[in-house]
Protein backbone atom coordinates (compact mmCIF):
# COMPACT_ATOMS: atom_id res chain seq x y z
CA UNK A 1 0.00 0.00 0.00
CA UNK A 2 2.93 2.29 0.47
CA UNK A 3 4.02 2.11 -2.67
CA UNK A 4 0.67 2.99 -3.84
CA UNK A 5 0.16 6.63 -2.36
CA UNK A 6 2.99 7.95 -4.64
CA UNK A 7 1.61 6.35 -7.98
CA UNK A 8 -1.66 7.41 -7.43
CA UNK A 9 -0.39 11.02 -6.46
CA UNK A 10 1.81 11.10 -9.49
CA UNK A 11 -1.64 9.91 -11.69
CA UNK A 12 -3.84 12.70 -10.03
CA UNK A 13 -1.33 15.41 -10.81
CA UNK A 14 -0.85 14.22 -14.48
CA UNK A 15 -4.34 13.56 -15.15
CA UNK A 16 -5.03 17.51 -13.80
CA UNK A 17 -3.48 18.97 -16.86
CA UNK A 18 -4.59 17.25 -19.91
CA UNK A 19 -7.27 19.27 -21.75
CA UNK A 20 -10.72 18.02 -21.94
CA UNK A 21 -12.47 17.10 -24.68
CA UNK A 22 -14.40 19.95 -25.20
CA UNK A 23 -11.52 22.18 -24.26
CA UNK A 24 -9.07 19.96 -27.37
CA UNK A 25 -12.04 21.04 -29.68
CA UNK A 26 -11.32 24.90 -29.20
CA UNK A 27 -9.68 26.23 -31.80
CA UNK A 28 -6.20 28.63 -31.85
CA UNK A 29 -7.15 31.81 -33.35
CA UNK A 30 -5.69 35.61 -34.02
CA UNK A 31 -6.92 38.49 -33.66
CA UNK A 32 -8.82 39.32 -37.02
CA UNK A 33 -10.37 35.79 -37.07
CA UNK A 34 -12.56 36.76 -33.98
CA UNK A 35 -13.65 40.21 -34.89
CA UNK A 36 -17.12 39.19 -34.77
CA UNK A 37 -17.13 36.72 -32.23
CA UNK A 38 -18.14 37.30 -28.22
CA UNK A 39 -15.47 37.85 -25.87
CA UNK A 40 -15.90 35.69 -22.88
CA UNK A 41 -12.82 36.52 -20.67
CA UNK A 42 -9.27 36.35 -19.77
CA UNK A 43 -7.92 32.76 -18.77
CA UNK A 44 -4.15 32.50 -17.11
CA UNK A 45 -2.94 29.66 -15.95
CA UNK A 46 0.92 27.95 -14.46
CA UNK A 47 2.71 24.87 -14.16
CA UNK A 48 5.53 24.24 -11.73
CA UNK A 49 6.44 21.58 -13.46
CA UNK A 50 9.49 22.41 -15.20
CA UNK A 51 13.56 21.77 -15.17
CA UNK A 52 15.56 21.30 -17.48
CA UNK A 53 13.96 18.10 -19.02
CA UNK A 54 10.72 18.40 -18.26
CA UNK A 55 10.33 22.38 -19.81
CA UNK A 56 7.63 20.83 -22.19
CA UNK A 57 5.04 18.99 -19.94
CA UNK A 58 5.11 22.81 -17.97
CA UNK A 59 4.44 24.25 -20.94
CA UNK A 60 1.58 21.81 -21.75
CA UNK A 61 0.00 21.56 -19.08
CA UNK A 62 -0.52 25.27 -18.57
CA UNK A 63 -1.62 25.41 -22.37
CA UNK A 64 -3.66 22.60 -21.26
CA UNK A 65 -5.17 24.23 -17.89
CA UNK A 66 -5.84 27.60 -20.10
CA UNK A 67 -7.74 26.00 -22.49
CA UNK A 68 -10.12 23.71 -19.90
CA UNK A 69 -10.85 27.34 -18.22
CA UNK A 70 -12.03 28.41 -21.51
CA UNK A 71 -14.24 25.69 -22.46
CA UNK A 72 -15.79 26.12 -19.02
CA UNK A 73 -16.70 29.84 -20.05
CA UNK A 74 -18.23 28.74 -23.34
CA UNK A 75 -15.08 29.26 -25.54
CA UNK A 76 -15.06 28.28 -29.02
CA UNK A 77 -12.06 30.24 -30.07
CA UNK A 78 -9.16 31.18 -27.71
CA UNK A 79 -6.69 34.17 -28.82
CA UNK A 80 -2.54 33.69 -27.16
CA UNK A 81 -2.17 36.26 -25.55
CA UNK A 82 1.16 35.58 -23.62
CA UNK A 83 2.81 31.52 -23.77
CA UNK A 84 6.09 30.60 -21.80
CA UNK A 85 7.65 27.22 -21.12
CA UNK A 86 11.13 27.81 -18.61
CA UNK A 87 13.06 25.87 -16.10
CA UNK A 88 10.34 27.45 -13.45
CA UNK A 89 7.51 25.64 -15.61
CA UNK A 90 5.09 26.92 -18.11
CA UNK A 91 2.96 30.11 -17.92
CA UNK A 92 -0.45 30.75 -20.46
CA UNK A 93 -2.52 33.25 -21.06
CA UNK A 94 -5.52 34.07 -23.62
CA UNK A 95 -8.41 35.62 -24.50
CA UNK A 96 -11.57 33.33 -24.57
CA UNK A 97 -14.36 33.94 -27.47
CA UNK A 98 -17.38 32.22 -28.62
CA UNK A 99 -17.95 32.63 -32.58
CA UNK A 100 -21.11 31.40 -34.27
CA UNK A 101 -20.83 29.21 -37.40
Amino acid sequence: MKRLAPLVLIISLLSSCAATPKAKGIQEADSPMVVNCEFLGTVHAASMWGGCLCQGVGFSSAKNQALNKAAKLGATHIVWMHLESGLRGGFASGRAYRCSD
